[in-house]
């Protein structure tokens, strides 16, 4: 038989969150070269290793620079239990030759950061104009 009598919470301890997550996957690399004026996708396969489920989280872009179009820049993530992992994608588009950075963030449901500021997914991207193709091939 089961005792259903209500639990006194003051005698439990409180387990605390821990919030940390490792990137099991990502493509392309961190650092990418694409031809000015194509689109491409950029994939994080993001591992939880937090102590509860990712719910209602997004990851949003923090900084692009403006060589790049991000066609959303909030990206909802599927609620992700601990031990599991999640694919994260986004759509970039290369606007004008040089060296581009992004750094993204991801917020829990009140849009609160999930984890410190320095843990962030970033990555690094070289646009080349056509023309760079045609002397680097000859």
């Amino acid at each position: 038989k089961h005792n259903n009598k209500p639990i006194n919470t003051s005698t439990l301890t409180q387990i605390p969150r821990t919030f940390d997550y490792q990137i099991y996957g990502e493509n392309p690399p961190p650092t990418y070269t694409v031809m000015q004026g194509k689109s491409f996708c950029k994939c994080w396969t993001l591992l939880n290793l937090s102590s509860f489920t990712w719910i209602g989280c997004t990851l949003i872009c923090r900084y692009t620079t403006s060589s790049l179009t991000v066609k959303e820049e909030i990206i909802s993530i599927r609620n992700t239990p601990p031990g599991n992992t999640v694919d994260i994608v986004c759509e970039l588009y290369a606007n004008t030759p040089g060296i581009c950075y992004q750094e993204w963030q991801m917020y829990d449901a009140d849009r609160n950061p999930l984890f410190e500021s320095d843990r962030v997914l970033s990555q690094k991207i070289i646009i080349l104009e056509t023309s760079d193709l045609n002397k680097n091939g000859k």
